[in-house]
């Protein structure tokens, strides 16, 4: 008869290390929490660009995006916002472009 088995041992180390370190990740989150007061502005956005061409340059791509955000708290930690969102790509001379908000 086995009293212990080493494989279930192990499986239960690694749980409890698993779920202690879930716990600290979660937890940590929580820590940096901030609390936004009524009447604050908040804007942010991001903007890229990538150029592109193929091994041989058979072929050439260009991308940009633009997309602002912002956002005004009309109570605490209640934002009301607008996103906007702009991508243009274009192919060997085809383009495409795509807006929404």
């Amino acid at each position: 008869m086995v009293l212990f088995n080493s494989k279930s041992n192990r499986m239960k180390t690694f749980t409890r290390i698993l779920l202690i370190a879930l716990t600290f990740v979660l937890w940590s989150g929580l820590a940096s929490a901030q609390t936004v007061n009524q009447g604050a502005w908040m804007i942010g956005g991001s903007i890229g660009f990538q150029s592109s061409k193929g091994k041989n340059n058979d072929f050439s791509t260009t991308r940009l995006l633009i997309n602002p955000s912002a956002g005004y708290f009309a109570g605490d930690d209640l934002a009301i916002g607008l996103n906007l969102f702009y991508l243009t790509e274009s192919t060997d001379g085809i383009s495409f472009d795509a807006t929404s908000i």
